[in-house]
């Protein structure tokens, strides 16, 4: 894959430093898509309400993972939320990830590879750090 031109590249210091805003956008997306689930589950209720109300939450659901995107981020699912920040290692790309419950960008993966390839950042090197420190 080439780089895409505009694309933009996190250190893991850098993804780190934008985890808080991407928990809050997950955590938003999260709400909706639990509300959907309710929604989809009640019965008795005016079929027009819960239509109305149906799209308002897939629209807060899809507003949240475009400001994702806005952001850099790629979202890999929706349930729950996975999210790729697009890096360098070693001058080749690679996504640092993150998954929804996780307190913190702990892992990596080639992009042919996805989360059943994930690896433990503690591999990547100082350039993919960019000044990160890591917790064990």
């Amino acid at each position: 894959m080439s780089r895409g031109v505009g694309r933009r590249y996190f250190t893991l210091a850098q993804a780190a430093g934008a985890l808080p805003e991407v928990e809050a956008l997950v955590g938003t997306l999260s709400e909706s898509r639990e509300a959907i689930r309710a929604l989809a589950a009640r019965t008795g209720s005016d079929s027009f309400a819960r239509r109305a109300e149906a799209e308002f939450l897939g629209r807060q659901v899809r507003e949240c993972a475009e400001r994702l995107t806005a952001l850099g981020v790629e979202v890999k699912d929706l349930d729950p939320v996975l999210v790729d920040f697009p890096a360098l290692e070693d001058g080749r790309e690679i996504y640092l990830c993150w998954r929804e419950g996780e307190s913190r960008i702990s892992y990596w993966h080639e992009l042919d590879t996805g989360y059943a390839g994930r690896r433990s950042v503690t591999e990547l090197s100082p350039e993919a750090l960019g000044g990160a420190v890591l917790v064990s």
